[in-house]
């Protein structure tokens, strides 16, 4: 339970810090980086589910095939960004902006990396 317990602070720490321009970058960091590998913002979500799902992936990720909610998964993510598509700003607020999907960002402070869904910049610079 300590296992879980401290995944879960350091999974509430990247999510306050994660979108702190000074820490976040829009590109991956440059080979010039202190560090060599980064941390996947969702190893830490997994870890705190279960620490086992993480070694998995990384140690044997040929013996875990992909099972049917994997599956379901993968494609409801996919049918949700196709109907982003076609809805409008107002959901948002926004009379008007630009779209990115699947933006990556790196903490290098962190030494992590991750990949946002959606991204929706205004016309104002904001995001």
């Amino acid at each position: 339970m300590d296992e879980r317990l401290a995944a879960k602070a350091v999974f509430e720490q990247v999510l306050d810090t994660a979108l702190d321009a000074e820490s976040v970058a829009a590109e991956p960091a440059p080979r010039s980086s202190r560090w060599s590998w980064y941390l996947q913002v969702t190893d830490l979500k997994q870890f705190a589910y279960c620490p086992r799902v993480v070694y998995y992936s990384y140690c044997l990720p040929l013996i875990r095939p992909a099972t049917f909610k994997m599956e379901a998964g993968v494609e409801a993510h996919e049918k949700a960004r196709q109907d982003e598509h076609r809805r409008s700003l107002r959901l948002y607020g926004l009379a008007e902006g630009e779209r990115r999907f699947d933006v990556a960002l790196v903490s290098e402070r962190l030494g992590i990396s991750g990949r946002i869904d959606l991204v929706v910049l205004t016309p104002d610079g904001n995001a």
